[in-house]
């Protein structure tokens, strides 16, 4: 691969921009990245960022340049979240959309809007891992990704851009599109572990090969198929179970439950504390199938979640506790 040959790529580091509007973050795992070897005890590592800029100048930080209507969700029972607001001029609906699917094996958003030619992004991808070689790329076709080894591991990444009308253009380290109908952005990452072999590795260039066919295969197929696939998937296991509690109201935001929740001790019989009784419960469903998936390994502490290289103790697996309060 030609690239950036890097052991610590320059990056943002800002953690406040997931759904926003100017400046978009979107982190990604992947179950099996760890620091470590047979022998030396590792830590579970974030795997990458991606950040999309808004480069259509329709938004920036100005009264004028303010969006109205904005409304970002989480939507657990069919496994999607979206980021929904409107032009300051009131007159262009943005949304976007992120799954992960596990029929595919990627992560993927799509950018859209109400009227044709108005999204205009400009993308980069950036190594969680900031240690070692790191070979770093964006290439003509839409196509981001960086690659590299721990002290056992090797990893790769590749995004994969895909707009609708308009114009991409590949740049030293970004990758932009101007003028697109909708843009497609999938994400797909791998390392080469192996929990069956003696040396818990498998063919690296094998592994690599196959992050590849996997975002080219899942970017050929389009949103509405992954889109099908996903909630198809997601949904068979959600749909298993639901928790009702009787006077249950959906009446205040998830912060506002959380502090009437803490203010009624002992008495939580408040709509919006048993409504809080009931997300939990979705949610913690809503996480393990999230996290259960793929390899065979427990959930550990942080999870799939995790964004940082070094997280809490390790972000590791404890039998002592942890374990049995995820599952």
């Amino acid at each position: 691969m030609d690239g950036i040959r890097t052991p610590d790529r320059q990056r943002p580091v800002r953690r406040d921009d997931l759904g926003g509007v100017k400046d978009d973050h979107i982190q990604f795992n992947e179950k099996t990245l760890w620091t470590g070897s047979t022998k030396i005890h590792g830590t579970y590592q974030n795997f990458g960022d991606l950040f999309i800029e808004d480069i259509s100048d329709v938004f920036g930080t100005t009264a004028d340049k303010a969006v109205s209507n904005y409304v970002r969700t989480l939507d657990m029972t069919k496994g999607i979240a979206t980021a929904e607001y409107t032009s300051p001029d009131g007159a262009v609906k943005y949304r976007r959309e992120y799954i992960a699917s596990n029929p595919d094996g990627v992560v993927a958003l799509r950018l859209s809007a109400s009227q044709a030619g108005m999204i205009s992004i400009r993308t980069r991808l950036y190594p969680g891992v900031r240690r070692g070689l790191l070979l770093v790329s964006c290439s003509d076709g839409g196509v981001m990704e960086f690659e590299g080894k721990l002290t056992l591991l090797d990893f790769k990444a590749r995004v994969k851009i895909v707009p609708v009308g308009g114009t991409m253009t590949a740049n030293a380290d970004n990758i932009e599109v101007r003028g697109a109908d909708e843009v497609l952005v999938i994400i797909a990452g791998s390392t080469n572990y192996d929990p069956v072999a003696a040396s818990y590795t498998s063919d690296a260039s094998a592994m690599r090969a196959e992050v590849d066919s996997r975002a080219d295969a899942a970017a050929a197929k389009g949103w509405e198929s992954l889109r099908s696939a996903q909630l198809a998937d997601h949904s068979a296991l959600m749909a298993r179970s639901e928790f009702i509690i009787d006077g249950a109201a959906n009446t205040a935001t998830p912060e506002q439950m959380i502090t009437q929740y803490n203010k009624r001790r002992p008495d939580r019989l408040a709509p919006e504390c048993l409504m809080l009784e009931e997300l939990y419960y979705t949610f913690g469903r809503y996480l393990l199938i999230g996290c259960s998936r793929g390899v065979d390994s427990p959930s550990n502490l942080q999870g799939i979640w995790n964004n940082s290289i070094k997280p809490a103790w390790g972000c590791d697996i404890h039998s002592n506790i942890n374990v049995q309060m995820n599952y």
